[in-house]
């Protein structure tokens, strides 16, 4: 199919010609429950349809699931409002909503490396795969988010090849706190040096001694034991002085303690970014290997404990790991010997940044290669039965956040793939998709903001474009929005206008007031579609959930059969004709609530407009006109208000 030339006129090159351009056979919304099939239902014979309730009913993890915090793993069950989680980005976002779900149907997801985690059927996740190419035009492959029941039905690709890679997290950086043992040296301990009768070094790598002794306390000096031998002590420049290493391994339950009972403690794990690495450095400096290629690198410990905790560094550092367990063996008069201990050896693979080597002679085989990246491919999805679930929405831009082994799983998700299909559908005859949504927070004055007016509306609407983005790609966004095909709007600018062709989307339509939904609801033309969702429970505007224009809309406009009502929240659609019947039910209440004697009185004439802006900022227009009416003559006086 010929890509629409520049300045073709749209009409003989039509919407969803560009549409397949841009996204090709991206957006396909399927509905997995019955919630879901209502609601569609819903959208194709209703006109309007008007949703609220909280956001991502069905995206849920069971409440035993593992979140990562700040300060650990944490239950999901135990998580609350206002807690702070780890996102895929690394950093700290806080949760600003919890939906329990009940008893709903679980499935444990594996993946490649053989991790595994447990969600609903709808949980949502952001993957790339085969199909998630661009059609006839060069853009960077990007993923869409897809179900858990999308994935388990398109696990695997023609070829046999795993066909779904979710992100990997980039490397989490906890908050700094002081440790009283170098992070090196402590991993340098960790794998050969905790032994009775003292602090001992076992080295035969005299790079490994100087690296140590660069990072010692000069209270603690370094001794070899003999001239011929490779063990070292590490003693105070007085058999008097306390040896600050030795009390702090006492103190962390590490001294004497034995190969197979080794750990790394909480305090090293939950910790920078830095320290984390140089506690890695430690211990691969002496028990980690690397291929002459420089392709495979490993770890080997009896310890499961300090194998598990090795692995969430490696994972907490944007890398991957495979487990694999042998017999231990060790040399005894030149003869390997097998040992009685089960040795665990894990694979690892870190981002090309990241060198997990001190020592020169590993550390110069380490070649940086963009090409493997670590990557984590879902590999099966199984049904396991029913359990207790809850969802969480976080403040991530991006919606992602991490579980059991960084795994990095989808937020609660309000798909905009509807509107999507719907543009892309030819019959529906649509041109565009508007987003708008209340910037409640300058009472609509977008001048007030920096910028042209998009650049002032951007802020209000950019978690919706990022669901857009998650769905096709930022850069398919962006060219849908170069052709005119999504634009974003303002809300104090849509009196007077008429919408028609288009699929209009209202997102946080509870911080609307009445008015606001009365004249949004009054803008529907010829041939159009409306979303207006919003969760009354999350209003920035009212105290009183009552006195927003959500509320009232679902109650006042229930008697109209055109319009759709969802108590749930998934996305919302409308279309025409309607609009005298939505006024007839709005009029006459107006008039019951405020008689024509006060609607005069609430008019203001003489009051200058600079001042009546200084008087309504931050409040609604009821609280603002009682400000004017109720303040004294004094003062009005004083402030230089002239009536």
């Amino acid at each position: 199919m010929a890509r629409r030339k520049k300045n073709e006129p749209i009409d003989d090159f039509t919407i969803a010609d560009t549409m397949n351009n841009i996204i090709g056979n991206k957006v396909r919304l399927k509905v997995k429950n019955d919630a879901q099939k209502e609601f569609a239902k819903l959208i194709t014979d209703k006109e309007i349809v008007i949703a609220s309730g909280p956001a991502g009913t069905g995206k849920a993890q069971p409440l035993n699931s593992d979140i990562l915090t700040p300060k650990g793993w944490v239950k999901m069950g135990d998580v609350k409002v206002d807690d702070f989680i780890i996102g895929e980005d690394g950093k700290e976002h806080k949760i600003i909503e919890i939906h329990p779900q009940g008893e709903i149907d679980i499935y444990e997801v594996s993946f490649s490396d053989g991790t595994t985690t447990k969600c609903s059927g709808e949980h949502l996740w952001y993957t790339e795969t085969s199909d998630d190419k661009p059609n006839k035009i060069s853009l960077p492959k990007v993923g869409t988010v897809k179900t858990t029941i999308d994935i388990m039905n398109s696990l695997y690709v023609n070829n046999g090849h795993k066909n779904h890679m979710i992100p990997i997290t980039k490397p989490v950086n906890f908050k700094h706190s002081e440790v009283k043992i170098d992070p090196y040296i402590l991993g340098f301990l960790l794998s050969d040096g905790l032994k009775m009768g003292g602090v001992k070094l076992f080295a035969g790598d005299t790079d490994i001694i100087d690296i140590i002794s660069e990072r010692l306390e000069d209270s603690i000096k370094i001794e070899k034991i003999s001239n011929d031998s490779f063990i070292y002590n590490l003693t105070t420049e007085s058999s008097c002085n306390e040896n600050p290493i030795l009390t702090e391994l006492e103190v962390l339950d590490l001294y004497n303690c034995k190969s197979e009972d080794r750990f790394i403690p909480k305090s090293y794990l939950f910790n920078s970014i830095e320290v984390r690495l140089d506690i890695l450095r430690g211990l691969m400096d002496i028990d980690g290997t690397i291929s002459s290629d420089g392709y495979h690198i490993s770890y080997t410990s009896i310890s499961k404990k300090l194998i598990d905790d090795v692995r969430f560094i490696i994972e907490s550092l944007g890398g991957i790991t495979h487990l694999n367990t042998k017999k231990s063996f060790y040399k005894y008069k030149d003869e390997v010997k097998i040992g009685c201990d089960l040795a665990y050896n894990l694979t690892l693979v870190l981002p090309p940044d990241i060198n997990p080597f001190k020592l020169k002679r590993k550390m110069s085989l380490v070649i940086p290669k963009n090409d493997s990246k670590p990557k984590r491919y879902i590999s099966n999805v199984n049904y396991i039965g029913k359990d207790k679930c809850q969802c969480i929405s976080v403040n991530n831009p991006s919606n992602l956040y991490l579980t059991n082994n960084f795994i990095v799983t989808h937020n609660s998700y309000v798909s905009i793939a509807r509107a999507l299909e719907l543009l892309y559908n030819k019959s529906n005859k649509l041109e565009k998709i508007l987003i708008y949504k209340p910037a409640i927070e300058v009472e609509e004055k977008h001048g007030f903001l920096p910028g042209d007016l998009q650049e002032k509306i951007a802020p209000y609407v950019e978690s919706s474009l990022c669901i857009v983005d998650k769905l096709i790609g930022r850069a398919a966004r962006e060219r849908m929005m170069m052709e005119g095909l999504i634009e974003i709007k303002a809300l104090a600018y849509i009196r007077g206008s008429s919408i028609d062709n288009s699929i209009l989307i209202m997102e946080e339509a509870q911080n609307m007031s009445t008015n606001q939904m009365k004249t949004l609801l009054t803008r529907i033309g010829d041939n159009s579609k409306f979303i207006i969702s919003g969760d009354m429970d999350q209003s920035d505007r009212y105290s009183n959930i009552k006195e927003c224009g959500l509320y009232d809309a679902m109650n006042r406009l229930k008697p109209v059969e055109d319009i759709g009502f969802f108590e749930f929240k998934i996305e919302d659609i409308v279309r025409n004709s309607i609009i005298t019947k939505i006024l007839s039910y709005y009029t006459p209440k107006m008039d019951d609530k405020y008689p024509k004697k006060e609607l005069k009185k609430r008019i203001i004439p003489h009051v200058p407009a600079e001042d009546r802006a200084k008087l309504c900022e931050g409040v609604d227009k009821k609280e603002s006109l009682e400000k004017v009416y109720k303040t004294p003559w004094w003062l009005k006086i004083r402030n230089n208000i002239h009536w």
